[in-house]
């Protein structure tokens, strides 16, 4: 797909793979403005939804309250 849009010139959208039962990760392009996300919560739903990337989600976990102690 990335190709075709290129050779027309054009800009890739962003792309998301939802694993929704999280059994088969077979993504066939982890490239830029591709997102694989797994699994069927409120969580990853919302996640989505306002385009959070994964490593984002983890550091707002790693820098929330709950780790503070670790600090």
């Amino acid at each position: 797909i990335r190709q075709e849009w290129e050779a027309l010139g054009l800009k890739m959208p962003k792309l998301t793979y939802w694993c929704v039962d999280s059994r088969n990760n077979t993504v066939l392009d982890l490239g830029p403005n591709v997102t694989l996300v797994s699994g069927a919560s409120a969580q990853t739903f919302q996640m989505i939804m306002q385009d959070i990337d994964g490593i984002q989600v983890m550091l707002n976990k790693l820098n929330s309250d709950r780790y503070d102690v670790i600090k």
